[in-house]
């Protein structure tokens, strides 16, 4: 560190403690310029900011007063003015602007865009997309900034503006540093609570990575007094990454922060750490709401039709299952009256065929009954061979039955048409031989007494 620094940033930690203190109460002469203080708006170490006018073109600006162990020495003055001119050529919708800078007596002032509104000491978001918001504001503008080569080196609540729309403004580069090429310079000071570790313990290592630090710690204490102060898992991934303790282990640059803000806004995977794949799940849900809401119908329709499917399926499964039980039981008694019926079929056939029954008529009733039970049997089971054997049975049964019935039957008839010889018989005596021929004469006609008559 060169020695006016060093003693620039002793004086800068003595200016609390010293009666120093009491210039910044007391406002420099801007008689014959171009501006016109109106009171005081805010007060720090490294000055006093007045709302004022420019005259000239009738607007209101902030002028910033730097304290007089700024501004008494050549050297500081050069450097203050060096600066305030790499400041001004600063054109970035979060940074506010700087407008002018100079002496006012022995004070250096610079002018810059007056911010209607607060800071973040007294702004309350409403949530963390709202601390996103302001942060991604934020990193883009010291993203602008390192790329023109300026560190702010003291960012944190004081000095990011919210005006009355809500936007933020990054302002107060009064003790930024010039990169002039290089990745880290001296610095210059600062405020304690929002240095990276490499800034303290008297090292003072300014870099990209420490107003990144700062901006993480600042965004953290944000988000903590959110009206809504629940802090998700993506959001606190990037604070933790912007706030590690080495410089290796935080985000490359800016825009690479500014990138991950982005990502979380969208509902994107973050590059903090890896999302599982229920986090990707969720985050594309969020940001595409009604293709998640008909991916979830469509979800769940199909898991209902998978259900009803699967339901369906065991349910004709069982029904199945339950009808080869009832068909093979239904098999096992069909096959069981069925070889019950054969059986009855030919023990009827056979008893019929073997009775002898003395009355034809009643023979012939039982064979037809008989044929007409086994004939209903082989419509029933037409493939049983033994109900098929028996009707063919009954039916030569009957035929025989009606056959030999015929054949009595002419018999019958033909002994009722013949002349009935009676067999000869031997009389006894004469007398009784006599008596029978006068007998056969009186049968024939002739009487013993026609001749005595005639």
């Amino acid at each position: 560190m060169s020695p006016d620094l060093e003693a620039l940033a002793r004086e800068l930690d003595e200016l609390g403690k010293t009666p120093a203190r009491r210039e910044l109460d007391v406002p420099p002469d801007f008689g014959g310029t171009d501006w016109r203080l109106v009171r005081p708006i805010g007060k720090g170490t490294m000055g006093t900011v007045y709302e004022a006018e420019q005259i000239s073109l009738a607007r209101k600006v902030a002028i910033k007063v730097l304290p007089m162990a700024v501004s008494s020495r050549p050297s500081r003055r050069a450097r203050f003015l060096r600066e305030a001119q790499t400041l001004a050529m600063l054109h970035h919708p979060n940074i506010v602007k700087v407008y002018a800078a100079g002496t006012a007596g022995e004070r250096l002032f610079y002018a810059m865009d007056l911010v209607q509104g607060t800071d973040l000491r007294s702004f309350k978001p409403a949530d963390a997309d709202d601390v996103a918001t302001l942060g991604l504001s934020a990193a883009q503008a010291l993203a602008y900034a390192h790329r023109c080569g300026v560190i702010h080196q003291d960012v944190k609540p004081a000095n990011l503006l919210v005006d009355k729309d809500g936007h933020l403004h990054l302002a107060d580069f009064g003790i930024a540093a010039l990169l002039q090429g290089a990745d880290y310079v001296a610095s210059c000071g600062g405020t304690h609570r929002y240095m990276a570790p490499e800034m303290q313990n008297g090292r003072g290592i300014a870099s990209p990575a420490s107003d990144q630090y700062a901006l993480g710690v600042t965004l953290t204490e944000l988000a903590q007094g959110a009206k809504d102060n629940r802090i998700p898992s993506d959001l606190a991934a990037i604070f933790n990454k912007m706030t590690a303790s080495e410089p290796d282990a935080r985000y490359p640059d800016m825009e690479a922060v500014a990138d991950d803000l982005r990502r979380f806004l969208r509902h994107e995977p973050i590059r903090a750490q890896p999302p599982s794949p229920f986090r990707r799940f969720s985050l594309w849900t969020r940001r595409n709401p009604a293709a998640a809401v008909g991916a979830a119908v469509a979800a769940v329709c199909l898991v209902g039709f998978i259900l009803a499917l699967a339901f369906g399926f065991v349910q004709s499964r069982r029904a199945f299952v339950q009808t080869q039980a009832a068909l093979a039981q239904t098999q096992a008694a069909l096959a069981q009256t069925e070889a019950e019926a054969a059986h009855a079929a030919q023990a009827l056939a056979e008893a019929l065929t073997i009775t002898d029954i003395n009355e034809p008529d009643k023979r012939d009733g039982e064979l037809l009954r008989a044929l007409a039970a086994a004939e209903e049997l082989a419509a029933r089971f037409p493939a049983n061979a033994d109900i098929a054997a028996a009707v063919e049975q009954l039916k030569k049964a009957r035929e025989n039955h009606a056959r030999f019935h015929a054949r009595f039957l002419r018999r019958r008839d033909g002994m009722g048409r013949r002349p009935r010889r009676l067999p000869p018989r031997r009389p006894e005596n004469d007398q009784e031989d006599t008596v029978h021929r006068d007998a056969g004469s009186v049968k024939s006609g002739s009487s013993p007494f026609a001749t005595d008559q005639k």
